[in-house]
């Protein structure tokens, strides 16, 4: 960082995503928990009391919580386990989705279950149905309950069971099936505020990190169209890098670090507002080369417009995401864990690489 920039603020983290999981005991809520999210919080987190019987479950360094009550047992009052959860739901608040949970293979979905659904759905968050250790969807068992809960026209979501299977079973021949669609049902249902953390929360699906991510690049890119101050730039960058971090499991001081100390992420951030590449030296050949071309053409303006700063933005919000991504997918199924210099580094040398062309594309079309 050149001493004259403004020092920015730290990046800013964001509001926590909240699951109540509902269910009877041994409907397998554990496992489903684990295989979609990595780890059983229950077991792995740090739980506070909500009300009786129920807890808030949450990881140090996670921005997800899972609110777990005791296994439902439905021979209680109705009206008393129904007013329990509803306390628990609000003393937990915000919870944003509900997972009511009935083993597959039970064959029975009571009156009383009805009831208690209809009950949580006037709470407010979104509640989906889901059918657990089903062995397959076209499971006789299965598609008979299913159709059952159908016709009692419950208020969840898309009116309709999800049908799944955490843990397959080579004995009996059942595979895993059904999680994937469970998962992009809660990152539709759950608001917009709290998909970053749902995202970053999930380890089942790489397409929705990616999507995720880039989403936290498109943000950025739209929130400095029309601004080029280097306060600006350098706080929205660091914000920008946090997030993606975040996605994809990598500690924010990693995130920051990278932000601060990549020599060429000063050097675009002077250029966008001073128009001058060697205001602040030059840190590779490529980049040189095009300064040098840049005078000779007599464009002294530079790029410092809310348009190209946006542009930038994009580029710089790509690579980082590509060098976050890359270090997911290695160490997968275990967290990433890279040295901070190393990520430095890697992003430094991608800039040198991608960004020349990048950008004298972008000057060809102004």
């Amino acid at each position: 960082m050149n001493p004259a920039e403004p020092a920015a603020p730290g990046p800013v983290a964001p509001p926590r995503f909240t699951l109540a999981l509902l269910g009877a005991t041994g409907v397998g809520k554990s496992t489903l928990l684990n295989t979609i999210f990595g780890a059983d919080l229950a077991a792995t987190g740090i739980g506070e009391p909500v009300t009786r019987g129920s807890h808030l479950y949450r990881r140090p360094g996670h921005h997800m919580a899972v609110l777990d009550t005791e296994g439902l047992e439905y021979g209680r009052d109705a009206g008393q386990l129904a007013s329990d959860l509803a306390d628990a739901i609000r003393s937990a608040g915000p919870v944003h989705v509900i997972w009511y949970c009935v083993r597959a293979t039970d064959r029975r979905f009571t009156d009383v279950e009805a009831d208690l659904v209809r009950q949580l759905a006037d709470l407010g968050p979104p509640v989906l149905l889901v059918l657990t250790r089903s062995p397959d969807p076209a499971h006789g068992a299965v598609v008979e309950l299913a159709r059952h809960i159908d016709s009692l026209a419950l208020p969840v979501w898309d009116e309709r069971c999800f049908e799944v299977n955490a843990q397959p079973d080579r004995f009996a021949g059942t595979d895993q099936h059904g999680l994937l669609t469970l998962l992009e049902a809660t990152n539709a249902v759950a608001p917009a505020g709290v998909r970053l953390a749902l995202a970053a929360a999930q380890r089942l699906d790489a397409g929705l990190k990616r999507e995720s991510a880039d989403a936290c690049v498109d943000r950025a890119s739209k929130d400095l169209s029309g601004r080029a101050l280097p306060r600006a730039l350098r706080t929205r960058w660091t914000q920008m890098f946090a997030d993606v971090a975040l996605v994809y499991g990598l500690p924010k001081d990693l995130a920051v670090s990278a932000a601060e100390a990549t020599r060429e992420l000063a050097l675009l951030r002077a250029w966008l507002w001073t128009g001058q590449l060697g205001s602040w030296g030059v840190p590779s050949v490529a980049l040189g080369r095009m300064a040098v071309g840049k005078r000779r053409s007599g464009r002294a303006d530079g790029m410092g417009s809310g348009l190209s700063a946006g542009i930038v933005t994009r580029i710089v919000g790509a690579t980082w995401v590509d060098v976050c991504e890359e270090a997911y997918l290695a160490a997968y199924p275990e967290p990433p864990t890279l040295q901070r210099a190393v990520f430095t580094a890697e992003v430094s040398h991608r800039l040198s690489e991608q960004l020349p062309a990048h950008l004298r594309l972008f000057r060809r079309r102004t």
